[in-house]
């Protein structure tokens, strides 16, 4: 095994890896809560149809890297709870559009306040400087990571 240094890029990618791990596992107790409704997966759609707004069934497969078949299924699940709600295209009535209901929309708010809940519990235990110096780095680094998208 190779000799990692503090100054090398293998050292640091490291080091944010095993940041970005506490920071995934803290993202991730907010999803706990909906856990006794939806599955991951679901809550990985619901979270699609918000920021995508109004979806057919098939972009919807395409933007969880799921088949046609298993979106639609999922969507199956979701209207039967009530947290998603189709609707058949005017002009082509394949063309099924599924957006959140009133429910769903209220269990996603609950999720992301839970988030927010505990990742302000563990950014209460940072100094101040500490807190400034996590945003300004996730910041740049958001920046750098959406430039390398572009490439």
């Amino acid at each position: 095994m190779p000799v990692r240094h503090k100054d090398s890029h293998d050292w640091l990618a490291g080091e944010i890896g095993a940041a970005a791990e506490s920071l995934v596992l803290a993202w991730a107790r907010g999803e706990e809560q909906a856990h006794g409704t939806v599955s991951v997966p679901q809550l990985r759609a619901l979270f699609a149809v918000d920021a995508h707004g109004p979806l057919t069934v098939g972009r919807l497969g395409t933007l969880l890297d799921a088949l046609p078949s298993s979106a639609s299924r999922l969507c199956d699940r979701l209207e039967a709870t009530g947290l998603l709600a189709r609707q058949a295209g005017a002009s082509d009535r394949r063309a099924t559009t599924v957006s959140l209901t009133p429910a769903g929309r209220e269990l996603l708010d609950d999720v992301r306040r839970a988030r927010q809940r505990h990742l302000g519990e563990i950014l209460a235990a940072m100094s101040p400087e500490q807190r400034t110096a996590l945003l300004e780095g996730l910041t740049e680094f958001a920046r750098a990571a959406a430039r390398a998208n572009d490439d």
